[in-house]
């Protein structure tokens, strides 16, 4: 009988030690699954939080297309009422006889400086206002223009390229002549 209560005895102290055991691992797993719940917690926070950044980066960005679309309309109207301002002159060309300062900053032509016409609305303007070059239709090399224009031009082909993904195509263009389908924009001498 002693061994049998001996036996029980060991029996009951190894069932207490792996219920201990148990109850550790099931503590530590409940530790494990609380912290778990937490992080899952974090997260949809963070979530929710990148969702609403989302959608006031989509708001601003679609305000920003709304802009770019309007500028380019605008420039679009101005192309035109620069093209109607043109058509409405006698001449194409200004008469240097007409013009005895630069048409954009008043200085003064003389011996020494220069008149030059612009090759996109034919005003009259000193070197300094017209050292821009643009490729026009009908024309093997660059043409001179002056700032306005080319800023203009570029501007236009600048909006052209971000509206419709491409550096081609066709769109109205200021005066005189429109530079071609491959027209480039070139701000140094040829």
């Amino acid at each position: 009988m002693d061994t049998q209560l001996k036996t029980e005895r060991q029996t009951a102290v190894d069932l207490e030690s792996k219920l201990r055991k148990a109850n550790e691992a099931n503590y530590a797993l409940h530790c494990t699954v609380d912290g778990l719940e937490a992080a899952v917690g974090e997260a949809r926070a963070e979530s929710e939080e990148q969702a609403l950044t989302i959608k006031s980066l989509q708001q601003t960005i679609d305000k920003l297309v709304q802009d770019k679309l309007a500028l380019f309309n605008k420039s679009l109207t101005l192309g035109e009422a620069m093209s109607q301002a043109s058509k409405s002159t006698t001449g194409r060309w200004k008469s240097d006889s007409d013009v005895s300062a630069c048409v954009r900053c008043a200085v003064q032509f003389s011996l020494t400086c220069r008149r030059h016409h612009c090759r996109v609305c034919g005003n009259i303007f000193c070197h300094e206002c017209s050292d821009r070059h643009v490729s026009l239709s009908g024309s093997r090399k660059p043409e001179r223009a002056c700032i306005d224009c080319f800023t203009f031009l570029s501007l236009q082909k600048r909006d052209r390229s971000l509206v419709t993904g491409s550096t081609h195509g066709s769109s109205p263009v200021p005066p005189a002549r429109a530079p071609s389908d491959s027209s480039s924009l070139n701000g140094s001498e040829p």
